[in-house]
């Protein structure tokens, strides 16, 4: 039984290599429970600026879609642009005029235009065949002679 003090060595290193570990592995433990609490919070403080950043940047897309529809129905809105440039919209609506009523003649009335060029070499036609003078649109009958 000389082997008995032996194993009592051998019980208190191992009720001491249990302790160790025990408590190792409390230390462990913590560490890992404060690292996923950590990564947790920076994960939630990450999520939390990426809505934020994410819900502004909705906010400036709107704000910036509600300012240019407004451009857009004040540039298209001709009772303002009336008020503000009176002289340019004046002489828009001359100019139109123009060209609708040049259009709208050309049309009308073709080649036989007054307002139609000649061709080239061709002479321009004359108002009354060319005559001079007034000539109505029915001559009158020729007076008869006395017999």
């Amino acid at each position: 039984m000389d082997n008995e003090p032996e194993r009592e060595v051998i019980r208190q290193q191992m009720e001491e290599t249990r302790a160790a570990l025990t408590d190792k592995l409390e230390t462990l433990e913590h560490q890992v429970v404060d690292t996923v609490q950590g990564a947790t919070t920076a994960v939630q403080e990450t999520v939390a600026t990426v809505k934020d950043a994410v819900q502004e940047t909705v906010e400036t897309v709107k704000g910036s879609v509600q300012e240019t529809v407004e451009t857009v129905k004040e540039t298209f809105d001709l009772n303002r642009q009336v008020d503000r440039h009176p002289w340019l919209m004046f002489g828009g609506a001359v100019a139109v005029g123009y060209l609708g009523g040049r259009l709208l003649t050309s049309e009308e009335v073709g080649a036989a235009s007054p307002f139609a060029y000649p061709a080239a070499g061709a002479s321009a036609p004359q108002p009354n065949g060319g005559q001079r003078g007034y000539l109505p649109a029915e001559a009158p009958p020729p007076e008869s002679e006395p017999n």
